[in-house]
């Protein structure tokens, strides 16, 4: 209870408050000196503190119950956090490859087998567009993604890793040197735009000749780099801190770029 109420950012008086509780109160269940609150605070303080209500009643349950029965559950619930452990160090030297290497769009391949969620692949697009190129970099995502997932979402990813281990090919995606024509089949799904001078207008990033995989699936939010169809070409611009979207025109957003070696003085 102390340590999910300190991540909240809240003082005991303040949690009290939120929870229609007396901080006197609050400070005895924290301190062991009252029996587990009933369902209905456990539900309260759930709330106040954004977490699953079944995380604070399955605490006040099991305090309440047996000793022995107690000490068997603890001991069941170790041996999955072990178990648990072990799966998500294995899992994170295998990841890595699959999320931050290969060619454009093989990322997203990995993603789709691995059937992570919008907002979870969202932070590996991001994670590779601020520097997934550097193994401690690499390291650190996959550990934070890891972490965050349920026993469910890591049974789940494990279960699924074999079919990236058999070798399965990324989906195809084109190369195009010119966006899609609006409408188009084509312009539903992910690209692969060779970057051309007008398509960047005063951006000195990306430079021409990169190579970039847009996605038309993806919610663009701020500070993001979208192409913005522009007649029969396109143009790439950020999105503002404000996330404010044009009206129409948006093909899609920038989530993976390849700079081809350049001769010197390019």
């Amino acid at each position: 209870m102390v340590e999910a109420r300190k991540r909240a950012g809240l003082t005991q008086t303040q949690l009290a408050s939120a929870a229609g509780l007396t901080p006197s109160y609050l400070s005895f269940i924290e301190n062991r000196k009252k029996p587990p609150p009933s369902d209905a605070v456990c539900l309260r303080l759930a709330t106040a503190l954004e977490l699953p209500a079944e995380a604070l009643l399955e605490r006040a349950h099991l305090e309440r119950a047996p000793k022995e029965l107690r000490a068997r559950v603890q001991d069941l619930t170790s041996s999955l956090h072990r178990e648990q452990s072990s799966v998500r160090s294995f899992l994170e030297g295998l990841l890595s490859p699959f999320l931050f290497s290969g060619p454009p769009g093989y990322a997203d391949s990995a993603m789709d087998v691995l059937a992570l969620s919008p907002a979870r692949r969202r932070r590996i697009q991001e994670a590779a567009r601020r520097g997934g190129d550097t193994a401690k970099r690499r390291e650190q995502e996959i550990r934070k993604l890891l972490a965050d997932l349920s026993p469910a979402e890591l049974r789940a990813v494990a279960s699924r890793l074999p079919l990236l281990l058999e070798g399965q090919p990324p989906h195809p995606i084109p190369v195009l040197s010119e966006i899609p024509k609006e409408g188009s089949e084509r312009a539903q799904q992910p690209f692969i735009l060779v970057l051309q001078g007008e398509h960047l207008g005063s951006l000195s990033f990306p430079s021409p000749g990169d190579h970039v995989l847009i996605a038309p699936h993806i919610q663009p939010a701020a500070g993001d780099l979208l192409l913005i169809r522009d007649g029969h070409s396109g143009i790439v611009r950020r999105l503002d801190a404000e996330g404010a979207l044009p009206e129409e025109g948006v093909c899609g957003v920038l989530t993976e770029l390849r700079t081809p070696l350049r001769q010197r003085g390019e």
